[in-house]
């Protein structure tokens, strides 16, 4: 019996940790890239709307 809930929480366990793994995976190259060319393209047209509203 005992070694049957040695088991069963050891399932548990690693079902519980897998789950969390997968909330907090690290992000792809792909989402990095699409972020930095994101930020890249909002700052130049803040800045190109910036000399465009200068006299």
């Amino acid at each position: 019996m005992a070694f049957a809930i040695a088991i069963f929480t050891g399932l548990v366990f690693v079902t519980l940790v897998d789950f969390l793994a997968q909330l907090k995976r690290p992000k792809t190259l792909e989402e990095e890239i699409g972020e930095a060319v994101t930020k890249y393209l909002a700052e130049n047209k803040k800045k190109r709307e910036e000399e465009k509203n200068k006299p």
